[in-house]
């Protein structure tokens, strides 16, 4: 349960991260 908790949180950084990424790309190159 634990290794999945952690797992998930891992997942969910790295999508905000790239959907953040994305963003702040969006608004470099418009």
């Amino acid at each position: 349960m634990e290794f999945n908790k952690r797992l998930h949180w891992k997942n969910f950084t790295v999508t905000f991260l790239a959907l953040r990424g994305k963003k702040a790309a969006s608004k470099i190159f418009p």
